[in-house]
């Protein structure tokens, strides 16, 4: 997983590194996070909008910090 460390702004997101793998794999940018609702982003990454919703809020508070 060394490489999800070479995303600029996803590896300085507050969530689990398998998560930041997932983004990394789907090509998921904070720009991606930023402008979409977790319905959105649970669909591109195949996951649960609850825990979309997560992402996105980390997201929010790395850009906010």
């Amino acid at each position: 997983m060394q490489h999800i460390f070479d995303a600029p702004g996803i590896r300085h997101l507050d969530i689990a590194d398998g998560l930041k793998q997932l983004l990394y794999e789907k090509h998921c940018d904070l720009d991606f996070l930023l402008q979409s609702d977790a319905a959105t982003v649970a669909h591109e990454l195949g996951i649960e909008e609850y825990v979309a919703k997560i992402i996105i809020d980390a997201a929010k508070k790395a850009t906010t910090e």
